[in-house]
């Protein structure tokens, strides 16, 4: 093999790998809170009394969850009662929706995916946080 062929292989080469995706998880929830990235590092989806609850955790008791009607379809105004989103801190509990919405593109027996942002107040300090640029799978 020539010199030139041995080039041309590997450029081809390079360019195929270049053009593979890093594949997402299966099971994810993210979101920039407060300008920040967040990623929690494992995601639970429990289903009891027509409610799905979408929990994910991250080292340092933080944690994201989102609770919704199994019946739930579409954009909800996160102000009413078919959804709700708390976030914890590690040291503070934020619960209280001041506005927001949250997008369902599945909600089934053991997949939910979505997007959300919302604003949310804590019910202890009265501090609030930003949540923008929320996603969530389960599968």
């Amino acid at each position: 093999m020539n010199f030139s062929r041995l080039i041309a292989v590997l450029l081809v080469f390079t360019l195929i790998s270049a053009c593979k995706k890093d594949s997402e998880p299966n099971n994810f929830v993210t979101a920039t809170i407060n300008s920040s990235a967040w990623s929690a590092d494992n995601v639970t989806l429990t289903t009891s009394n027509g409610k799905r609850k979408l929990k994910g955790n991250k080292s340092g008791n933080m944690y994201l969850e989102i609770e919704l009607e199994e019946s739930a379809t579409g954009t909800i105004d996160l102000t009413g009662n078919q959804a709700s989103i708390t976030y914890s801190d590690g040291d503070d509990t934020f619960i209280t929706v001041l506005e927001g919405s949250l997008t369902l593109t599945a909600n089934e027996d053991g997949h939910v995916e979505g997007t959300f942002s919302t604003r949310i107040e804590s019910n202890f300090s009265g501090e609030s946080v930003n949540i923008t640029n929320g996603r969530f799978r389960f599968d």
